[in-house]
């Protein structure tokens, strides 16, 4: 079964007797449970972790190993949202709940606008900016609301509903053990393919969620803070290409993990900020827990880390002298660079200074006037015919001394 599988593989993992484990036999699991997963064509992570979850949370229920009341995977990931729509007639607020597993976050709309130089500030969008995004108040467009309040104050002889304006928000009224947050880095381009969005995201090692929780939330929920625990990043430019890595944190080793295939190493803390994130795995803090001091709490530039807070600086300083200028062509060095770098572009070269020539000027003593003299500007950017081998412009004398002496 699937479950014995993962078990089965867990188990080799944590044992620590082999330096590489082979997954064949869960793949196989997953192809004869998963059908959708089916062969060796590229797969979304996102879409596999909850196929995966919904069929091990299925089998163990059918297997009667839980029951409804004693769900492993419902206690582990899942949380609760509260869906207020307030009518904007009345003012009469109304509230719905519905679980999730997870939280698919939205780039706001000024990261995804196309540049053709893609590493400026505005690239750098924090976690907490978009949770913002995902729990802001939207108005929606039209009377499309049945309001209970409205109707039950209309007249007795209309039988017709009145539907008004409203706008609703979305509030974390449960927290999960377990938080995953998944980006929506892929769009629908012109050309009816998923492309990606570069944006960087830049997050903690903490992440504090007050702010997106709903009033109503249960005191008995005291705690909400999370901690980081593992990233999934996605390499490629495309949805149906590239290939996924994880940085994980170990306990036992006190560190971060990259697990990359075969590739299983000790990796510093700021080679985890600075990857392309694509999912994101926070476990609650238990409420005994010392919280330390630096936790974000706000969406404001004081709340990004040293590393994304150094590359807006260096980038918004150089952004005036590269908004106009030509586009830059890497040199072999510059290619041979790390694609993941985010280190900001060095400066483009200047573009080439038109050639002037200047001739001697011929002064003709006419009523104490000086006739106009020529010169003859050469561009590399200008073309001369047979018939016309050299552009003439006219100028005053007083002009062509200034530019003669310059």
């Amino acid at each position: 079964s699937l479950c014995e599988e993962l078990r089965s593989l867990f188990q080799a993992l944590w044992s620590g007797q082999s330096s590489v484990v082979s997954p064949n036999a869960l793949l196989q699991a997953v192809w004869d449970y998963i059908p959708a997963f089916q062969g060796y064509s590229q797969q979304d992570a996102q879409e596999f972790l909850s196929e995966l979850l919904d069929k091990v949370q299925a089998e163990l229920h059918h297997l009667g190993y839980i029951n409804r009341s004693q769900d492993v995977v419902t206690d582990t990931f899942q949380g609760e949202l509260v869906s207020e729509i307030t009518c904007l007639s009345c003012e009469q607020k109304f509230q719905t709940y519905e679980p999730f597993m997870d939280l698919s976050l939205e780039f706001p709309s000024r990261y995804q606008r196309k540049s053709p130089n893609w590493k400026i500030a505005s690239n750098v969008c924090h976690i907490t900016e978009m949770l913002s995004h995902f729990t802001k108040s939207e108005r929606l467009d039209g009377r499309i609301y049945a309001c209970d309040s409205c109707n039950g104050k209309r007249r007795s002889n209309s039988s017709a509903k009145i539907y008004t304006k409203i706008k609703k928000q979305f509030l974390l009224s449960k927290l999960p053990h377990v938080l995953r947050l998944h980006l929506k880095r892929f769009r629908w381009s012109k050309g009816n393919h998923r492309e990606k969005i570069a944006t960087h995201v830049s997050f903690d090692k903490f992440l504090n969620i007050q702010q997106f929780c709903a009033k109503s939330m249960s005191s008995i929920q005291s705690q909400r803070v999370y901690q980081l625990s593992a990233i999934i990043i996605h390499h490629g430019k495309g949805f149906g290409s590239g290939h996924y890595t994880a940085f994980c944190w170990s306990k036992e080793a006190d560190s971060w993990i990259l697990c990359n295939d075969t590739n299983v190493q000790q990796v510093p803390m700021k080679e985890v900020f600075k990857s392309q994130v694509y999912i994101l795995i926070f476990s609650l803090l238990n409420p005994s827990q010392e919280l330390p001091n630096d936790i974000i709490t706000s969406t404001s530039t004081t709340a990004i880390p040293d590393l994304a807070k150094t590359y807006i600086e260096t980038t918004d300083s150089s952004r005036s002298t590269t908004r106009d200028s030509f586009t830059h062509i890497p040199t072999t060095s510059e290619k041979n660079t790390d694609p993941f770098d985010l280190s900001p572009p060095p400066p483009p070269p200047p573009p080439p200074k038109t050639a002037v020539k200047s001739f001697p000027t011929k002064t003709v003593a006419t009523q104490q006037r000086k006739i106009p003299c020529l010169l003859y500007f050469e561009s590399p950017y200008y073309t001369r015919s047979k018939s016309r081998r050299k552009r003439r412009v006219c100028v005053s004398q007083t002009l062509a001394s200034k530019i003669s002496t310059s």
